[in-house]
């Protein structure tokens, strides 16, 4: 333990508040007193220093810590409303998908037959099972879709067209 030290636990014991054993004028008599040349004084000051620049420090963290804080909040809030966004549009799929399913199970139940039943629940399948990227896929589409529906019993079609578009070519050469 310094001098300094001990003579601040002596200071406390004789009733002395902690700004009157931290000041100044304390430093200062112990280096008359000990005759050390503003030691005491000069270590004061070198602690009171490092306090100062200590401070600054802790104040760039907290600027720091408070952008931070502000950063967080902006993306949670952007990440909220996101979630919030995309909830409702599968909130709302979800609905048309089951509106979609109880429709489709209320036709099923109309149908006469277990040929027709069996024949839509096809159609359902293929429908989910097939992509269409090009007007080609389309009229494979509509080929296939149209022999799950008759079972295979109309006339195989090799190629749909517009009729209309063909009367009006025909009709132009007349």
């Amino acid at each position: 333990m310094t001098g300094l030290e001990l003579f601040e636990r002596e200071m406390r014991a004789r009733g002395c508040t902690e700004p009157q054993i931290k000041s100044k004028a304390v430093a200062i008599a112990l280096d008359i007193i000990s005759q050390n040349k503003n030691k005491y004084f000069e270590d004061i000051r070198g602690i009171e220093k490092e306090i100062q620049s200590l401070r600054g420090e802790i104040a760039c963290y907290r600027s720091e810590v408070e952008h931070q804080k502000s950063l967080y909040e902006y993306e949670k809030k952007r990440l909220d409303e996101c979630c919030a966004k995309q909830k409702e549009f599968f909130d709302d799929e979800y609905n048309k998908i089951s509106e979609y399913v109880k429709a489709f199970y209320l036709a099923l139940e109309d149908m006469e037959t277990p040929e027709q039943r069996d024949a839509l629940k096809t159609a359902q399948m293929f429908v989910n099972s097939v992509e269409i990227n090009s007007k080609y896929d389309n009229t494979a589409f509509i080929d296939g879709l149209a022999a799950i529906l008759s079972r295979g019993q109309g006339a195989e079609l090799r190629e749909l067209r517009k009729v209309e578009r063909e009367v009006k070519r025909k009709a132009k050469r007349i």
